[in-house]
């Protein structure tokens, strides 16, 4: 006959265990400690069954799992029970703030941005200094922008990308999108 073995401490379904008859006493099965004979119920996910001295019972059972209370905040859930309030195991998109900090840390080599540009408007990075140059924005130091486009990458974060943008005709969101997916399809309009 079979026994079930619970955890002694969290009362959970552990295995099942063959028992036998007591050779020595009639009527008295040999029981290992924490079991019992009552059958377990069928498997359900996200549940573990906990012996509650008399019957199975579901509890909740996201162990292991990520849930999720913002985009950047999280925890791996370590004990039986429901989802924490406020928490989801779907990982929420980013605020509005949140994408902006994002975007701000990504970067692109040198070479992808120059190639984008050119893709985009046929300018090197020459091209577009000969270009700021000549429209001489107000408040653009052509100097520390030379030393900018000599960089090996580029910060989305860095105010010159937006800058540079700007007087080439870009919005932010192109240049976000572009600084996300690398492709200067988001340049063109």
């Amino acid at each position: 006959m079979k026994a079930y073995i619970y955890d002694e401490y969290t009362k959970e379904f552990l295995y099942e265990d063959n028992v036998d008859m007591s050779p020595l006493e009639e009527d008295v099965i040999l029981m290992p400690p924490n079991a019992t004979l009552e059958p377990i119920g069928e498997v359900k996910e996200n549940y573990a069954q906990i012996f509650d001295g008399s019957e199975w019972v579901y509890v909740e059972d996201y162990r292991g799992k990520t849930a999720w209370k913002s985009y950047n905040e999280h925890l791996v859930i370590e004990e039986l029970g429901a989802i924490p309030e406020g928490y989801s195991l779907e990982q929420p998109e980013p605020s509005e703030s949140e994408r902006r900090e994002i975007i701000g840390r990504m970067f692109l080599t040198g070479a992808d941005v120059e190639r984008g540009i050119y893709q985009a408007k046929g300018m090197d990075f020459d091209d577009i200094l000969t270009y700021i140059a000549e429209l001489k924005p107000e408040g653009v130091d052509i100097k520390a922008l030379k030393i900018e486009l000599k960089a090996n990458s580029f910060y989305r974060g860095n105010p010159y990308v937006d800058i540079v943008g700007e007087l080439l005709g870009f919005s932010k969101k192109q240049l976000d999108l572009f600084f996300e997916t690398n492709d200067p399809q988001f340049l063109k309009k």
